[in-house]
C-alpha cells in the first residue's frame, strides 16, 4: 500500500514535531526547571518544559496518557513514577514536579 502525497506531508510534519521536541526535553530531564508554583515568573527553561508538554497533549486535555508520553523524550521509561497518583495519566504539575 503506498501512501498519499497528503499522508506523507502528515508524516513528515510529525516527525518534525517529535524531533522539535526532542531537541526541546532531551536535556531538560537532569536540570532544574525555575521557582516553584506562585514565585517569581517562569524560567525559559520551565517555559520550554511546558511547551513541551502542550505540544505532546495532542488531544489538549492538560493530561498525557501513554501513547502522548512517547513524544516526550525519555518519559515513558519514567511514566510510572511520574505519575505519582496513579490514573494512568500525568498531568502538568506531576509533569513539573518530574523535571524539578
Amino acid at each position: 500500500m503506498t501512501s498519499s502525497p497528503r499522508n506523507t506531508a502528515r508524516k513528515i510534519r510529525s516527525s518534525a514535531a517529535a524531533i522539535a521536541i526532542l531537541a526541546t526535553t532531551s536535556s531538560l530531564w537532569a536540570q532544574t526547571v525555575g521557582p516553584a508554583a506562585g514565585a517569581a515568573a517562569p524560567s525559559v527553561k520551565a517555559k520550554e518544559v511546558m511547551a513541551a508538554f502542550a505540544k505532546a497533549d495532542t488531544n489538549s486535555d492538560g493530561k498525557l496518557d501513554m501513547v502522548e508520553a512517547e513524544g516526550v523524550p525519555g518519559l515513558v521509561a519514567r511514566f510510572k513514577q511520574v505519575d505519582a497518583d496513579g490514573d494512568g495519566m500525568i498531568s502538568k504539575a506531576e509533569f513539573e514536579k518530574a523535571v524539578n
